[in-house]
């Protein structure tokens, strides 16, 4: 047998599919069935319909509506997703599709508004029609409280084309967040109402959350981490020497809230119905940046080199350089092993950044490690190289830098052979006798590349 094989190319691609929807816009309408029953201190139960008619409203994709609870607070069923242009029911379907399909209860309107929370679901009945056979849907119960939900509980349904209704009720107790997704890209469902019977404190949820975007250069103290709405909150922006603080910012999802101040530092506003983040705007420099290609092996002894470096300030699109201001500490060219390299820059007002990254210094003496991939020549997938290998075969793992490296290529099973070998270089190495082959050892490490064929 001839078993020198021609040279194939391996290519490795990564492949993602996008698909556009082209669907019409979705119409819905509700109708608010709330209790109006109240009592100070005590628990108010309710119940909301949103249902589908024939009215159409809104445009694209993105639709709201708002409604209340039985104590008042305003919520909103958001939904984003395609509309049967016949009967206006909710149509979702493709969750691969561009944008998250679903419909949500929501404490703001839009996408970006925060999710409604409950203080406890009772139950929740959807009623589907005109689905496509084997649709399928989740209901989110528990999530984060941004727009998009990401569940710690999701209870999967399928259905038919025919209409259904499934009611929910131990399965979603206590839940504080509802969103409903499809769960398969092939399939759309169609939904023709829905209802959340809930029990909730009066004014709605009793807290909403208050996070804070720090960035380099500040840092944010608020006086809660939750609030109720309609409660005074107070922050205060601790900015480190060499920065300027230019403006403050609190936002309920995309939209704007009312900031006071400053007065002697502080800050306020009042907390909305829905959860909140602070962040700040700052002049000064925000991080720094290495040059591309800087050294990260070195050999016992060598020179350390130390990147170019860019420092970059806030607002900025262009770094300037500032290698030599920069400083590089944490290394030892006498000791061999990892080790962390932090580079440091401060500008002339004063402010400080800095950036880690990791180098390895060789004893040559102990030689440089090689490393083994195993590969189909034929298909370009990978193996699991033990699996090919006769038993006791052992491939060297250290090779001493300018001598040669020696691959016994003929200790793969009966059956296989090795066509040809390649490093992480991509240089080929012709093995027509199929038993050795050889490669002069640079000063780093390699892996090898075992290209094998069945014969």
């Amino acid at each position: 047998m001839n078993a020198k094989k021609s040279k194939k190319v391996l290519l490795l691609a990564s492949l993602s599919t996008l698909a556009v929807s082209t669907a019409a816009v979705m119409a819905i309408s509700f109708s608010n069935e709330s209790s109006k029953v109240r009592g100070l201190g005590e628990v108010v139960n309710g119940s909301i319909t949103w249902s589908t008619s024939s009215t159409k409203s809104g445009s694209g994709r993105e639709l709201s509506w708002k409604s209340s609870t039985a104590s008042g607070t305003e919520m909103y069923l958001y939904s984003y997703g395609q509309y049967n242009p016949f009967n206006y029911e909710i149509f979702d379907s493709k969750k691969n599709d561009a944008g998250d399909y679903g419909v949500y209860v929501k404490s703001a309107a839009g996408k970006d508004g925060a999710m409604f929370q409950f203080q406890s679901i009772t139950s929740v009945t959807i009623v589907s029609c005109n689905s496509q056979a084997d649709a399928s849907y989740a209901i989110y119960t528990d999530s984060t409280a941004s727009g998009s939900p990401v569940a710690s509980q999701t209870l999967e349904y399928r259905m038919s084309s025919a209409e259904e209704t499934h009611t929910f009720t131990s399965e979603v107790a206590g839940a504080r967040y509802l969103a409903i997704k499809p769960t398969s890209a092939s399939y759309y469902f169609g939904i023709k109402s829905i209802t959340v019977t809930y029990s909730c404190e009066p004014g709605g949820a009793s807290e909403y959350n208050i996070s804070k975007s720090e960035d380099v250069g500040y840092a944010i103290s608020a006086s809660k981490s939750s609030a109720a709405a309609g409660e005074n909150v107070s922050f205060s922006v601790d900015v480190a020497t060499g920065y300027t603080l230019n403006s403050v910012s609190v936002k309920q999802g995309s939209d704007d809230v009312l900031v006071f101040g400053p007065s002697a530092g502080v800050y306020s506003f009042v907390m909305p119905a829905g959860d909140v983040e602070i962040s700040a705007n700052l002049s000064g420099l925000h991080h720094i940046a290495f040059g591309y290609g800087y050294k990260t092996q070195y050999s016992l002894g060598d020179t350390f080199e130390k990147p170019v470096v860019y420092a970059y300030y806030y607002g900025s699109e262009s770094g300037e350089t500032v290698t030599d201001s920069a400083v590089a500490t944490g290394y030892d060219m006498n000791t061999a092993g990892e080790q962390t390299v932090a580079v440091s820059y401060t500008d002339l007002a004063g402010a400080t950044v800095s950036k880690q990254y990791t180098i390895k210094v060789i004893d040559p003496s102990a030689g440089y490690s090689v490393s083994y991939e195993a590969w189909n020549g034929s298909t370009a997938e990978p193996l699991v190289l033990s699996e090919y290998l006769l038993e006791g075969c052992v491939l060297p793992e250290k090779c001493v830098g300018g001598e040669t490296l020696t691959l016994v290529t003929s200790n793969v099973k009966a059956g296989y052979v090795v066509g040809w070998v390649q490093t992480t270089e991509y240089a080929d190495f012709d093995t027509s006798d199929m038993v050795t082959w050889t490669y002069t050892m640079p000063e780093y490490d390699i892996t090898v590349m075992l290209l094998i064929f069945a014969e």
